[in-house]
């Protein structure tokens, strides 16, 4: 609230957003940056477990309850332990 959201376009095409939320990320996404429209939501992955009482404050989890207030199929992605695996590959 405190700071706007700003986006970038690198040479590649990629997009990248900048003060936001994942929450927000997921709103601008599917409402203003991505033709076409996605066909679901993914948010993640988090490197870490969403369980219990962390869902009620998981920026991942909140990606994706917000594709789910959209309209989309929405998937929230997490680790379950403390491995460093290579999120890259996700």
């Amino acid at each position: 609230l405190e700071s706007s959201l700003r986006t970038f376009t690198f040479e590649n095409g990629d997009i990248a957003v900048q003060m936001g939320t994942p929450t927000d990320c997921v709103y601008l996404g599917v409402n203003a940056l991505m033709r076409p429209r996605p066909d679901i939501v993914v948010s993640g992955i988090n490197a870490g477990p969403n369980l219990g009482d962390d869902v009620i404050y998981s920026g991942t989890v909140a990606a994706a309850m917000e594709g789910r207030h959209l309209g989309f199929p929405a998937l929230a992605v997490s680790l379950d332990g403390h491995k460093h695996y290579d999120t890259a590959a996700a």
